[in-house]
């Protein structure tokens, strides 16, 4: 188990899944997360975090520069597996000034659902999306 980084969170939650290792965020920025899940008063599970630029080109139409391979202090890329009330809990205490890009996907089996969170500050981009 990774090193425990934050109250609620542990290095090997938001690394990347390739196998590279890598794991990319200030302490700042993963300090959102650990307040989002302190409002939510539940586990949140990390499907995915930081991904590394061939990771993400291999799993995402974004390619080798997606919002989950942005590094720099204000920005946490993350898809939490979450569904139903849980999702719709997760909603309600997010901070959409924090959280600049919420994209959501609730339809299909359960164990595919997610909500993706970002602090992307980027030109014209939708703030609220489903996949």
């Amino acid at each position: 188990m990774g090193r425990q980084i934050t109250k609620y969170f542990n290095e090997d939650e938001l690394r990347c899944k390739c196998g590279c290792g890598e794991m990319k965020f200030s302490d700042k920025a993963v300090g959102k997360l650990d307040n989002l899940r302190f409002w939510l008063d539940r586990p949140i599970v990390i499907n995915s975090g930081y991904r590394c630029p061939k990771h993400n080109d291999e799993v995402s139409s974004t390619g080798l520069d997606g919002p989950h391979t942005v590094v720099d202090d204000d920005n946490i890329t993350v898809d939490i597996r979450i569904s139903d009330e849980d999702a719709h809990g997760l909603l309600k205490v997010i901070d959409y000034e924090v959280f600049t890009g919420v994209g959501i996907k609730q339809n299909g089996p359960h164990s595919s659902r997610f909500i993706h969170l970002d602090c992307l500050d980027e030109g014209p981009r939708p703030n609220v999306w489903s996949y």
